[in-house]
């Protein structure tokens, strides 16, 4: 990891500004100033495989699973934080069966991921899955993965606040500080002790189809890089 190895140089990193995409309808409307943690999963719901004519003989995972994952949907996992909404959990796939339609499957999988607040911890939000698949006696095997932390920077730091009074330069919009969003690589910054934003093009079309960025928000994000590299790196007063 990159961060790793400027540490173990002894380079420290202070600040960060990440561009991937943040903006709403136009470039610096939104700066993100943190990021909620991410914890993804593989949840195999295990059945016996049987004859669709001879039920009795099968235990059908499809079936069993569906009062356990509208527990996990429709619960409350946490009221977020002052600056973080509350903690969100989807499932992303959902898989079973040998493609025959007589065939009772033996075993069903479902990828799952959170996206949680600092109000959750990773561990925290283990227990109540587990004790969600327990109370309907599933058996079941969990692969955890993607785990990363929520992070977030100060709004009166001086990353922030050169920021934004260079979005208002610039474009002349006053940027709207914001934890919304997935995760980045700000997080690994943020872990060494830096100050990070991240301020990019729009992110309307976002793993859509046809993802794409405009040349002209391009031009405009170097404006404000530029602006903002000079109040940091002269000092300038903050208006």
């Amino acid at each position: 990891m990159v961060v790793q190895e400027l540490t173990k140089r002894g380079i420290q990193i202070d600040m960060g500004i990440i561009g991937e995409p943040s903006s709403n309808e136009k470039v610096g409307d939104i700066i993100k100033i943190g990021r909620r943690g991410s914890l993804g999963g593989e949840l195999t719901i295990k059945g016996i495989q049987g004859h669709v004519a001879y039920p009795h003989q099968s235990l059908n995972p499809i079936h069993e699973s569906l009062g356990a994952l509208k527990d996990l949907v429709d619960m409350k996992w946490d009221d977020g934080t002052d600056d973080f909404g509350p903690t969100t959990f989807q499932i992303s796939n959902i898989n079973a069966g040998t493609g025959a339609r007589n065939v009772v499957p033996g075993f069903k999988k479902v990828v799952f991921n959170f996206r949680f607040s600092p109000a959750s911890t990773e561990d925290g939000i283990k227990s109540r899955v587990v004790q969600i698949l327990e109370n309907h006696s599933l058996t079941y095997d969990i692969d955890w993965h993607e785990v990363s932390s929520p992070y977030e920077t100060d709004a009166n730091s001086q990353l922030v606040k050169h920021a934004v009074e260079s979005v208002l330069e610039v474009t002349g919009i006053k940027g709207v500080l914001s934890t919304s969003g997935g995760t980045s690589d700000g997080r690994f910054l943020s872990a060494a002790g830096a100050q990070v934003i991240e301020l990019g093009p729009s992110y309307k079309t976002i793993h859509k189809v046809n993802e794409r960025v405009h040349l002209s928000d391009l031009e405009v994000l170097c404006r404000i890089y530029e602006n903002l590299l000079e109040r940091l790196l002269l000092g300038k007063p903050i208006d």
